[in-house]
């Protein structure tokens, strides 16, 4: 259809042409010349969409990918309201966002939000002591947890032991820092605590993740 439409508008410029400056293309000219253009101009369009897709999509997450050779890991966690279950969403990419793992954990009990941050980033730690990742940095859109991590302070509520056992974690995969970040920026991870709550069950990708989760982010 591209091509047809081409051509069209191809004739009728070589009619302008040949009407206004008394000259032209010859048929199988004409047609060469229109699928240069047209070629010319989808390589080109293909290249700019790309381009835009792309700055979007990080615009639109807010993440910031970790520096080349260095992975990050992003938790969430989902409380459904009233119920005594919870969603733990974990995702490890590489500084191109390639998904190195993904995993996504339905878990039965109570607890405070805070509680179930802080057992969504114990376990995305776990996960990536348990495959021999090494980790540049964690992120969390809780500034509770983080604080609670990066504290140095002694406490003694039950939380504390869950962030003692992060801090174990962080030291044996090798995470220099743990910082918040906006919801936006955590949507993968979020995505991936919902489909824990919406299907009561786990699941793990090695090497990537269902593209479906990359929406709404």
């Amino acid at each position: 259809m591209a091509r047809f439409v081409m051509v069209l508008w191809g004739i009728w410029f070589n009619r302008n042409q040949l009407l206004h400056n008394k000259c032209g293309r010859d048929p199988g000219e004409l047609v060469l010349w229109v699928a240069g253009l047209l070629e010319e101009f989808q390589g080109t369009n293909k290249s700019i969409l790309s381009s835009i897709s792309s700055a979007s999509a990080v615009a639109k997450e807010g993440r910031h990918p970790p520096p080349l050779g260095y992975l990050k890991l992003n938790t969430d966690a989902v409380v459904p309201h009233g119920g005594n279950c919870f969603g733990i969403g974990a995702v490890i990419r590489d500084s191109e966002g390639k998904v190195v793992l993904a995993l996504s954990k339905f878990v039965q009990g109570y607890f405070s939000v805070e509680v179930c941050e802080a057992l969504a980033l114990r376990e995305g730690l776990s996960l990536a002591k348990q495959h021999g990742l090494s980790i540049g940095w964690a992120e969390v859109d809780v500034v509770n947890v983080t604080a609670g991590v990066n504290s140095s302070q002694l406490c003694r509520n039950a939380v504390c032991f869950v962030f003692d056992d992060i801090s174990a974690l962080c030291r044996d995969v090798g995470v220099s820092e743990c910082k918040a970040i906006s919801r936006c920026g955590n949507g993968v991870a979020h995505n991936l605590a919902s489909l824990a709550v919406s299907s009561s069950q786990d699941h793990l990708w090695q090497g990537h993740c269902p593209f479906s989760l990359f929406y709404g982010c």
